[in-house]
């Protein structure tokens, strides 16, 4: 039985806690809590790979690099609260020179 079969085996409006199911069908509860890992799309893919290419390009700098290399290229580059940059593709393809 498959880990996904496992956890749809457990069933929390039971008497019988998750800790207990988890353990009479052999899984930890970690397990059952577990997400699935979701799928990055094309897009996110080309994105991540695009900053790692302008970051270990640049080591020795800060990611403020990657970020004005971005925003030159015409990526919509913001901060967010936490103090992580939220960089949008733009309409048109970039291939970063490489």
């Amino acid at each position: 039985m498959s880990s996904q079969q496992n956890r749809q085996a457990i069933d929390p409006a039971l008497e019988l806690t998750v800790s207990d199911q988890c353990w009479l069908i052999g899984i930890s509860r970690s397990t059952f809590y577990r997400q699935g890992v979701a799928e990055e799309s094309p897009e996110n893919l080309a994105m991540m790979e695009l900053i790692d290419r302008l970051y270990l390009a640049h080591l020795e700098k800060c990611s403020r690099i990657v970020v004005g290399a971005l925003a030159r290229m015409d990526y919509e580059v913001d901060p967010t609260a936490d103090g992580n940059w939220l960089a949008r593709a733009p309409e048109h393809d970039h291939d970063c020179g490489h």
